[in-house]
């Protein structure tokens, strides 16, 4: 040995590894392997050495003459960047192989602790699963050939000798990294390090799919969770049972907090509440109060101040409400009855409201309920939400407060198609109730049509879902109604509620508003993420957790039941299909349905008839159904991804108060696989991101047409007939500008363009506005600025021999497009076998099913002869749909036009929904929803009406008037006959 080396030995504090040389199976070789130490702290277990070795050497040991005892014999420097073989080792004194020894803080012998599962060990203890027979042998013959280091230490009495693990994969490689309890990661039989571990994870899984980043980011969680890599890489197997292995998949729980105060109120007995409305939920049970509602309350709920409310489904948002609007209503009724002489029997202090005794109400008591259900006072409520189903539900909710003295009433949109014929007078109705239910559209209209005057006697109004003011649809509408309602009703209470805000103080600040934020859950929610290889492992997973689910009952008496939000109808009605041939009760729910089916969906759910309900995103949205499991089956609806807000509001369905003890959301995804359009995000990279993602903000991307149209709107309001030398001025323009959440323009501007081009007139010297006829009936339209140019262009083309009156079905034909028109199963699997390529879509006007119908695939018939049945339908869709000369022939808008015309026609001829989505199917083989073309036909009919508002504000040629004088006409065919009761 060099002085050099000998020296640096001595300077240094190091520890060795010795360890049996696998290259010499057969002879006592072993690899000396040297550590600079930074750190020794035997007292609390840590170490810490420089990562790469300040020497490396190879040693054999061999009988010493005369004796048994083995003692080095031959010693070399290992060089590893040598090239070639002879220059890797370079030979060394095998006597200076002591002073390695020697001058070593402490040596490891072997990796003996590596042992094969099974074995209880001093410090490090496996006990999951047995040892293999081979393995233990291999390891007792391991032990034995360590045995020379041993007796060699003992002769030149070193006793520095510890027992540490080191990676086994390392060793394979020359490499040696120590592990302990907190470090190792079990592969196979033995323990291997951190960095092989994810390796060996990493490279088993790119056998079967893409490994992304954020799937080696989830990979190395799921791996710090399991410390396993077989477990890790089983988790990917399809025939992976979820349910007896839930903590692989859980990624989060939000956990149930409710904390009850003994200082605080807890209950409605602790606030000032009219008699009848304490009786009310009494007999519903719900007499405490849930945190969110106890804030409310504390924030000034019943001193008329404006809340907006944050927290969780089904956390009281609906009670708060009440409470604020039917309080006061129950107020005012009852001071009009002292007035008039009546006096009040729940003024008495009785037992009425002593939780330990049962009373029924006296004939006096009951005698009063009915004298308040038929007063009417100046002080109503109002509850708007976005969507007609939801709508629906809460006037179920709020007509099970007409027993005790307040009345209820729903305001929707006309359904001209779908109502019965005996339906009962909604003004007269809106007139008398306390409390009206309304989509946010059927109040917007009755502002635009300035009729705001029918709103004047509501004191409470409950915007419920304001996180809609995000919605690219409905959101500026949304905007622009809250403003106006502010506006016009400055006096009233107004309540804002949601489960998903991203900004809760900044939007609070705009609106004026108290915040209530509750961030806790009433029920806990898990949230699991399951990776599936492909689709059918999703449907299997999918199939299990309903099915087991449902065999449960929470503490409360109420079966598990799940909702799977898919991305299509094609997949609801697949998958649903799916369940039921598995035993699994389960129905499909989509906006194709007829109203009477979708009623039958949600009955067998709230009855517990059925296992599941499979909906797309879009329709669930206003629905309650009160489920225990949600399953994400899809991430992307329809053609985009879901939005952080989107997911949490949807996941949040998942566990109800009083119905379940907790709920669990599943996210079934295929690493590696990225969806149709433009989306580049893979599943987990997606799924990643809605689980960790933070909410976006409400605003909207600037809209000028949109946001120029809701300036038109109030101007509307102000424009009564009534009185027409007024209108609406520029200072409370401007304060309706301020008013709105998505103001980013310049009013300035909006007032130029609307009076430009006609919308508006100035009045009174240019200080009031009012709408031209023109815009009046553009305001009452829903239709955008443009698309109301463009019709009033139309109509005001002089008509001659060359040029007809435009066809008024045309025009309206051209605001909307009808695309649920959806190949069937049969064809589609034709024409996939046929172009030997799965569809991504069943859609007829998708690009997969148009690229297969094209010349390039079908015409030359580059696959050979095709059936005749696939003939004939081909030659069907060729000659009446894609019938047209254009170049981009399918793929133009054509094929659409000449569906919508066939249902016009058909509809037109007297035949009925069913009958029309009967023939489609028998001559063309495609398939339509009844509910679809329901909805499709409405917005004609809307459309149709509208444009003759619009043509009636306009002077149009004599033969355009008479097109427009023909739109009833019309719109009674579409109609078709009245439904009624057999």
């Amino acid at each position: 040995m060099s002085p050099s080396l000998s020296g640096i030995l001595q300077r240094k504090k190091y520890f060795s590894i010795l360890d049996k040389d696998e290259e010499h199976p057969k002879k006592p070789f072993f690899d000396v392997i040297c550590f600079e130490l930074i750190k020794d702290d035997v007292f609390y277990g840590e170490i810490r050495y420089l990562d790469r070795p300040f020497f490396t050497g190879l040693v054999l040991f061999d009988k010493e003459p005369e004796k048994e005892t083995l003692i080095p014999f031959k010693f070399w420097k290992r060089n590893l960047k040598a090239r070639n073989v002879e220059n890797q080792l370079k030979p060394i004194d095998p006597t200076e192989f002591r002073n390695f020894i020697l001058n070593a803080t402490f040596i490891i012998a072997g990796n003996h602790l590596n042992k094969p599962q099974g074995h209880n060990l001093e410090k490090y203890q496996v006990v999951e699963t047995d040892a293999h027979e081979v393995q233990q042998h291999q390891m007792d013959e391991y032990l034995k050939v360590l045995q020379p280091i041993y007796d060699y230490c003992s002769s030149i009495q070193y006793s520095e000798i510890r027992n540490y693990l080191f990676c086994h994969s390392c060793k394979q490689d020359k490499k040696y990294t120590l592990i302990d309890e907190k470090t190792r990661y079990k592969n196979q039989a033995f323990y291997v390090c951190k960095r092989c571990a994810g390796k060996e994870v990493i490279a088993s899984l790119k056998q079967k799919i893409d490994v992304s980043s954020s799937l080696k980011t989830y990979l190395r969680d799921l791996l710090l969770n399991y410390r396993d890599v077989v477990k890790v890489i089983n988790v990917f197997n399809p025939n992976f049972n979820i349910l007896d292995h839930r903590e692989a998949t859980l990624v989060g729980v939000k956990k149930k907090k409710i904390k009850q105060s003994p200082q605080k109120p807890q209950s409605i007995y602790d606030f000032s509440l009219p008699a009848p409305l304490k009786l009310y939920y009494q007999e519903k049970h719900r007499t405490s109060l849930l945190p969110a509602q106890i804030m409310a309350l504390e924030n000034g709920l019943l001193e008329r101040q404006d809340e907006l409310v944050v927290s969780a489904t089904s956390s009281g948002k609906t009670m708060i409400g009440e409470l604020a609007g039917i309080s006061k209503i129950l107020e005012d009724k009852i001071k009009f009855l002292k007035q008039e002489g009546i006096s009040n029997p729940f003024d008495s202090k009785d037992t009425l409201f002593d939780s330990k005794i049962e009373q029924k109400l006296t004939k006096e008591q009951e005698s009063y309920l009915e004298k308040l259900k038929n007063t009417r006072t100046r002080t109503r409520m109002l509850y708007v939400v976005p969507i007609v189903a939801l709508a629906n539900m809460r006037h179920r909710e709020y007509a099970e407060f007409k027993k005790y003295g307040v009345n209820s009433a729903l305001k929707v949109g006309v359904s001209h198609i779908s109502r019965k014929s005996n339906v009962k007078d909604e003004f007269g109705q809106f007139g008398k109730a306390d409390v009206v239910i309304a989509t946010y559209e059927a109040i917007d209209i009755l502002l635009r049509s300035s009729h705001p005057h029918l709103l004047r006697d509501f004191r409470t109004i409950v915007i419920d879902e304001i996180q809609m003011l995000a919605d690219a649809e409905r959101g500026f509408i949304l905007d622009g109604m809250i403003a106006r309602l502010r506006l016009y009703l400055p006096k009233a209470q107004f309540l804002y509620l949601s489960a998903t805000i991203s900004d809760p103080k900044g939007l609070a600040k705009h609106l004026r508003a108290a915040l209530v934020h509750y961030t806790d859950r009433p029920v806990e929610l898990e949230r699991h993420l399951v990776m599936c290889i492909d689709e059918n492992a999703k449907m299997k997973n999918m199939r299990n957790i309903i099915r087991e689910e449902y065999k449960t009952r929470s503490s409360f008496g109420f079966r598990g039941q799940t909702i799977v939000f898919t991305n299509s109808r094609k997949n609801t009605e697949k998958f649903a299909d799916f369940l039921r041939a598995n035993h699994v009760p389960a129905y499909a729910y989509h906006g194709g349905l007829e109203y009477g089916q979708r009623k039958f969906v949600e009955k067998s759910f709230e009855m517990q008839k059925i296992a599941c309900v499979v909906t797309t995103a879009a329709l669930a949205a206003g629905v309650d159904f009160p489920a225990s499991n949600v399953i994400f089956f899809n991430l992307i609806m329809g053609i985009q991804q879901l939005t952080v807000a989107e997911f949490e509001q949807m996941s949040g369905r998942a566990g109800r108060l009083k119905k379940h003890d907790k709920g669990t959301v599943y996210l079934l995804v295929s690493p590696g696989k990225t969806n149709a359009g433009n989306q580049s995000d893979t599943e987990e990279q997606l799924a990643l991101k809605l689980l960790k993602g933070k909410i976006e903000p409400l605003k909207l991307e600037p809209n000028e047409d949109r946001m120029f149209l809701e300036v038109l709107a109030i101007i509307a309001m102000y424009s009564s007939q009534r009185d027409q030398e007024h209108g609406i001025s520029k200072e409370n323009l401007q304060y309706f500008h301020a008013m709105m959440y998505n103001g980013d323009f310049d009013l300035h501007q909006a007032l130029i363009f609307l009076h430009s081009n006609r919308f508006i007139k100035a009045i009174n010297n240019n200080t009031e506005y009012r709408t031209t006829r023109f815009g009046q009936a553009t305001a009452e339209s829903f239709f955008s600025l443009e698309q109301a140019l463009e019709i009033r262009k139309k109509l005001l083309v002089p008509v001659s021999e060359t040029v007809p009156a435009p066809d008024m079905l045309v025009i309206a034909q051209h605001l909307d497009k009808f695309n649920n028109v959806y190949v069937t199963n049969r064809i589609l699997a034709e024409l996939s076998m046929k172009n030997e390529k799965q569809s991504r879509s069943n859609n007829f006007f998708s690009t997969s099913v148009l690229s297969m119908i094209s010349a390039d695939h079908l015409g030359k018939k580059k696959h050979g002869r095709i059936n005749r049945r696939l003939y004939n339908v081909i030659m069907a869709w060729s000659e009446d749909i894609f019938n047209c000369a254009c170049d981009d022939n399918p793929y133009c808008d054509c094929g659409k036009r000449n569906v919508e015309g066939f249902i016009f026609d058909y509809r037109l001829s007297g035949m009925s929904i069913s009958e029309i989505v009967d023939t489609f199917q028998d001559e063309y083989e495609v398939r339509m929803f009844p509910g679809d073309i329901i909805d499709y036909l409405e917005g004609i009919i809307y459309a149709l009406l509208s444009i003759q508002k619009i043509g009636k504000s306009l002077r149009v040629p004599p033969q355009t008037m008479l097109k427009l004088r023909d739109i009833p006409q019309l719109v009674t065919a579409l109609i078709g006959p009245r439904k009624t009761k057999k």
